[in-house]
């Protein structure tokens, strides 16, 4: 039944405008939402990287205990490949240096985690995680280590 000139009793939809207001509204907050979702996602795969590489470095201490010297083979720590790791997730390959020149590896040992695929986009490039226990995050783009694991 209708009205008053063509409108109807009971009408209880959603016009084109407020459909597109509606619209418009959620993809600014997306917009908004959405950079600091995906840096947290950045931010907590470089977490589970810092844990690998503290898990990698109980690996060298055990094996420095029975052998007396750190390895750069990573079979010898429990991994698949002799050169290389993955983190469990994909985002990271770990590997094992001697630290220094002046620090060989019977004495000191340097773990790198190094992104891939998308994790590439996280500000820092390499973490790394000293024998001595010291800790550093490299920036992109910049030829320092900052200390510390903290951003």
């Amino acid at each position: 039944m209708s009205t008053k000139a063509g409108h109807q009793d009971g009408n209880s939809g959603f016009s084109l405008i407020e459909l597109l207001i509606t619209i418009v509204v959620i993809a600014i907050l997306a917009s908004v939402a959405y950079p600091d979702y995906s840096q947290f996602v950045l931010k907590s795969r470089r977490l589970d990287a810092q844990s690998e590489l503290m898990d990698l470095a109980h690996r060298q201490e055990k094996y420095y205990a029975a052998n007396a010297t750190y390895t750069v083979n990573m079979t010898n720590l429990g991994y698949a490949n002799s050169v290389s790791a993955t983190t469990a997730e994909g985002y990271y390959r770990l590997n094992v240096e001697a630290a220094t020149a002046a620090c060989p590896l019977s004495r000191c040992f340097l773990l790198k985690a190094i992104p891939l695929g998308n994790q590439a986009n996280d500000r820092f490039n390499i973490i790394r995680l000293h024998s001595s226990g010291s800790k550093e995050m490299k920036k992109k783009n910049s030829g320092s280590y900052q200390t510390g694991w903290d951003d």
